[in-house]
């Protein structure tokens, strides 16, 4: 007979997990090209908890990312290698390119940035800064092809980084058990009131009627004050895995983590391949099959969605044909089903000139989409910033991953910030020519209630 596999090293066999580390720390080192800045070992592991690994990790910065890809794919970071963060909209260029000329063919930066860098963060959003990227100091990869640990470092003035690889290494815990499991709200406050929703909605209108914007996308904040204290990981682990969504969790210090299950990817980069989609127009699921179909013929052809929706396509349109060529893109929108939603869907891809630009060019100029912000777009923006009364921070900004030859970024909707016993969830609602405060106001509640769903908890 022939000889069984090799089983992987695990967390169950921590000294043998370890020891397996070590060698390859060694290997790496003893090889170790002098230009490279960003040095990697990583090694092949059975597969692991991701949840209950980060909730024992004891470092303050930590990360969850989740993609719907060919088969899924999973990633867990504890600890920093190095934190590229900054404040203004100059920054995140800034940064995305030394992420381009650091990464070549090692290491991931995870992160994000502010919806609007117009105005500076208040103090539920300080934590995050204006942007911020993390290259992890422990990274877990979960995908088809199964599990690998992998450890960063960076090195800064030619310092030998042995010491701080074995230091991850002797820093590393087993998954541990999460200390709660379900979503309960003691009180619930809503961030502009309905008084107060009434009279953005009257001024949106009014903006439209003398011209000055087309369409502007308005939020609401909903505060839940929960009965206990939940970790950011039990919280993430409850969205599970809806379908088409990226699933994200970004921890800067303990006590603060943003988190949601987005279903909009603002774009997907591999080398000079660019696809994007226009995600925009909602309608609710019905509770049958001849209500779903009602429902989705109606979405389809609504004049005022099917407008909100062109907007949004065009600006897509536009931007990636200023960094490159328009590959195709659909004529006529699709329709997407989520749990209990629908969403008109327009697919786009595009050749994106690499001589010339890079994700420090495109994303700066793609986002605030007008799906989340509206058009005229610095228009509108002073126009949220002004009317909804609260800070959106990382809402409906861009999160995603970096590196040189390849990026991905999703828009967070769908999401929270979780500091302590409260929860604050975001979510908007397309406004144009039209619109009824009512009907927008029972569209967030609806999103906001799909959100609540997949954590378990009755809206």
């Amino acid at each position: 007979m022939p000889p069984s596999p090799t089983s992987l090293p695990s967390f169950a066999d921590m000294p043998a997990l370890r020891e397996e580390l070590r060698a390859c720390i060694g290997q790496t080192l003893s090889s170790l090209d002098s230009s490279r800045l960003i040095v990697q070992c990583s090694i092949a592991i059975e597969p692991c908890d991701l949840f209950e690994w980060l909730e024992a990790q004891p470092y303050e910065q930590k990360l969850y990312w989740s993609q719907p890809e060919t088969g899924g794919s999973t990633t867990a970071g504890a600890g920093a290698a190095e934190i590229l963060r900054g404040d203004t909209a100059a920054d995140l260029r800034r940064i995305l390119h030394l992420i381009e000329e650091r990464t070549g063919d090692a290491g991931v930066y995870f992160g994000g940035a502010r919806f609007s860098h117009t105005t500076p963060p208040d103090d539920l959003w300080q934590p995050f800064y204006g942007c911020m990227f993390v290259l992890p100091r422990v990274r877990i990869h979960t995908d088809q092809n199964g599990s690998t640990i992998t450890l960063y470092a960076v090195v800064r003035n030619g310092i030998d980084p042995t010491d701080e690889l074995l230091a991850a290494v002797d820093n590393l815990a087993a998954p541990a058990a999460l200390p709660y499991n379900e979503l309960a709200v003691a009180e619930r406050t809503n961030t502009p009131d309905r008084e107060g929703w009434q009279h953005n909605i009257d001024t949106a209108l009014h903006s439209f009627a003398n011209g000055d914007t087309e369409k502007i996308v308005l939020a609401r904040r909903a505060t839940l004050h929960l009965r206990e204290q939940m970790s950011p990981w039990a919280l993430t682990r409850l969205l599970g895995n809806p379908p088409r969504a990226f699933v994200f969790c970004f921890q800067p210090e303990d006590g603060t983590a943003f988190l949601g299950a987005t279903p909009e990817q603002l774009y997907w980069r591999q080398d000079n391949f660019i696809f994007s989609e226009a995600v925009a127009g909602t309608r609710p699921r019905g509770a049958t099959e001849e209500e779903d179909q009602q429902k989705r013929d109606e979405l389809f052809h609504s004049a005022k969605d099917r407008h909100e929706h062109e907007v949004v396509r065009r600006h897509i349109i536009g931007v990636l044909e200023q960094f490159g060529s328009l590959h195709s893109a659909e004529e006529q929108p699709g329709i997407i089903a989520l749990p209990r939603l629908f969403h008109l869907h327009t697919l786009i891809t595009s050749i994106f000139n690499r001589t010339i630009y890079s994700d420090a060019d495109l994303l700066p100029a793609l986002y605030p989409t007008p799906a989340v912000g509206g058009t005229p777009r610095e228009t509108a923006i002073k126009m949220i910033d002004t009317l909804e009364g609260f800070d959106r921070g990382w809402y409906a900004g861009p999160v995603g991953w970096a590196q040189s030859s390849v990026s991905t970024f999703a828009v967070a909707i769908r999401s929270g910030l979780l500091q302590g016993k409260t929860l604050h969830l975001f979510s908007g609602a397309g406004i144009v020519e039209g619109s009824d405060a009512q009907a927008e106001w029972e569209e967030i509640e609806l999103k906001l209630g799909n959100f609540l769903t997949l954590m378990g908890n009755r809206p």
